[in-house]
């Protein structure tokens, strides 16, 4: 098991992979960043972020596009609920906050991105404050995924469009 005490950032080269009774424990107070551009698969106890915040525990997938298909995965399970950002727009993102009472409380930013294991997910507004070093993007909006389909629950899309259009 690792303990995060402080702001720690990893830079990661080669894929990264946590099983059996390894996993991480983010101590209130503290974060921790992983960047890669490889594999990163979090299993066995998974992420434990003691401090409730998706800030405190993000992952930044650095690959580049394999020729038009995802250029890593991550793969990221934890122990009932789960507090993660993942910012990966090359990888396929999977998430599992742990059995059918888990929820997972963050954003994902993904080429492909997948919740697994029977549990809901929420958009963590602590997330809304974060802007990039140049300023370009910031969380400005959000929408709820109710289960609804394309089908049950239609979109208004005109205030999208200019009304001369």
């Amino acid at each position: 098991t690792i303990t995060i005490d402080g702001d720690v950032t990893l830079v990661m080269s080669g894929d990264n992979k946590l099983s059996g009774q390894s996993g991480i424990i983010v101590s209130p107070g503290s974060s921790l960043t992983i960047y890669t551009a490889h594999d990163v698969d979090i299993a066995g106890q998974g992420v434990a972020n003691e401090g409730g915040l998706s800030t405190d525990f993000s992952v930044v997938g650095t690959a580049e596009m394999d020729e038009g298909s995802s250029g890593q995965d991550i793969k990221i399970a934890g122990n009932g609920q789960l507090y993660s950002s993942v910012y990966a727009p090359h990888a396929d993102v999977t998430l599992n906050g742990g059995g059918n009472d888990g929820v997972v409380f963050g954003g994902i930013v993904a080429l492909n991105g997948t919740i697994t294991g029977g549990q809901s997910f929420h958009f963590d507004e602590a997330l809304r404050g974060i802007v990039d070093d140049d300023g370009t993007f910031s969380v400005d909006s959000w929408m709820e995924m109710t289960g609804g389909t394309a089908e049950s629950t239609p979109i208004d899309l005109t205030p999208y469009f200019d009304d001369e259009v």
